[in-house]
């Protein structure tokens, strides 16, 4: 957001800063954008996506209310009384937290009736269920959420298709059964980035299915995008405790993936950088879409010190000195080199990565029960082990990592720089 040197006092005044600095953020994310004829509409703005057109109410909010900033996701009806928006009226709220220069895109279905909405920008929580829309400028481009007839055209009708994109009371973790075999999908848009109620809602899914008779599962992700690692700009804002419990509820989720009693494949559906990388070396085969995709374990180059625990994971995977090189450098690499060097198992086309991870499965589960499951318990014992000693002191050291100097400048200024992507 530009520098102003104050907030103007006239709330007009104010609207009409806020809308152009949406205008700039929209435009140099490639948006086109145009004004409704006049003031009978419910929308400020007619974004054009490339011909996928989209109708935005812009709402800016300083106003601090029970530790979140409030914002009034209402407008005046005929009688002067405050009414909830609605989807025949706007597609998107584009909300600015002023304070702290925080932009959320937000679909209408995500919050619609309500009137009044909180963000928590500044102190993320079990209450700030608009985090994941914060900066999601692609929201814009979705297909699902937009048109591809512009609404100020002359008997233009509004959004042809309805703008879900996750409603609001859609988990984080979607499951589908294939017979004995479930699949958990990760499904926190925009990139399934990693967030304590993810990390925690992942969890409770891999150690609740073998309760349920699941006899194996697949983890996977959205098309193109499996994983994109810890939500950096929203990890950011949390205070020393609250990172601590992170780190402490991560090594818990991989311990869940390592001492699962049921075989786990990982169907890595596109980029995997960092965390997304991770949560595949922890499981018992990983399958990849091909595409021009990344995938590794980045955290050198983002100001994190790998863990060690996942440093001697990715040791047992490909080996101590692919694992050297690889971690040191904080190396990225293509599907097709981390095939070559054994950081994956199988590379199929996109459409079929679910499938074949399904099938792997399902070929495991044909043979004898006892011998397999027992085998398998062996062959993963010294990744347990990894888990059974005392990881205090590992996590004290991590933690206390987080919070040098250097490392909180470089995550910083990734952080900012992926607020603007």
């Amino acid at each position: 957001m530009p520098n102003h040197p104050a907030q103007p006092h006239s709330p007009k005044r104010r609207g009409e800063v806020i809308e152009m600095d949406f205008m700039l953020q929209a435009v140099s994310h490639g948006f086109s954008l145009c004004l409704p004829y006049g003031d009978s509409d419910s929308f400020d703005f007619v974004v054009d996506a490339h011909s996928r057109f989209s109708r935005v109410q812009v709402k800016s909010t300083g106003r601090l209310h029970k530790n979140g900033y409030l914002v009034g996701a209402c407008h005046f009806g005929p009688r002067g009384t405050k009414q909830a928006y609605t989807p025949d009226q706007i597609d998107f709220l584009a909300v600015c937290v002023v304070p702290h220069r925080a932009w959320y895109i937000i679909p209408v279905r995500n919050f619609s009736p309500r009137k009044w909405l909180s963000f928590y920008p500044h102190h993320p929580h079990s209450r700030a269920r608009f985090e994941h829309f914060r900066e999601a400028w692609c929201q814009l481009a979705c297909p699902s959420a937009t048109t591809t007839r512009c609404p100020l055209q002359a008997g233009g009708a509004p959004c042809a298709q309805p703008p879900i994109i996750v409603p609001a009371d859609t988990p984080m973790i979607l499951t589908t059964d294939h017979g004995p075999v479930r699949e958990l999908r990760l499904n926190r848009p925009p990139v399934n980035a990693l967030n304590a109620e993810l990390v925690t809602a992942l969890k409770q899914a891999v150690e609740t299915a073998p309760r349920e008779n699941i006899r194996a599962l697949v983890l996977s992700g959205s098309p193109g995008r499996f994983c994109g690692g810890l939500d950096l700009p929203l990890l950011i804002g949390l205070d020393r405790p609250g990172i601590a419990a992170l780190w402490r509820d991560f090594y818990g989720l991989l311990r869940a993936l390592v001492a699962s009693p049921i075989p786990i494949a990982a169907a890595i559906t596109g980029h995997a950088p960092a965390g997304g990388t991770v949560l595949p070396m922890f499981c018992d085969t990983r399958c990849m879409a091909q595409g021009d995709f990344k995938l590794g374990l980045n955290e050198v180059q983002v100001g994190i010190a790998l863990p060690p625990i996942i440093l001697a994971a990715l040791q047992r995977l490909v080996g101590p000195r692919q694992a050297e090189r690889l971690a040191v450098a904080g190396l990225l690499v293509t599907p097709d080199e981390a095939l070559k060097i054994g950081l994956i198992d199988q590379l199929v086309p996109a459409d079929q990565v679910i499938e074949q991870a399904v099938a792997w499965c399902q070929n495991l589960l044909r043979l004898p029960a006892e011998a397999m499951s027992e085998t398998r318990r062996q062959a993963r014992a010294d990744l347990v082990a990894l888990f059974d000693r005392k990881l205090e002191s590992e996590l004290d050291e991590v933690t206390a990592g987080w919070w040098t100097p250097s490392t909180q400048a470089t995550l910083k200024a990734v952080a900012e720089k992926l607020k603007k992507k």
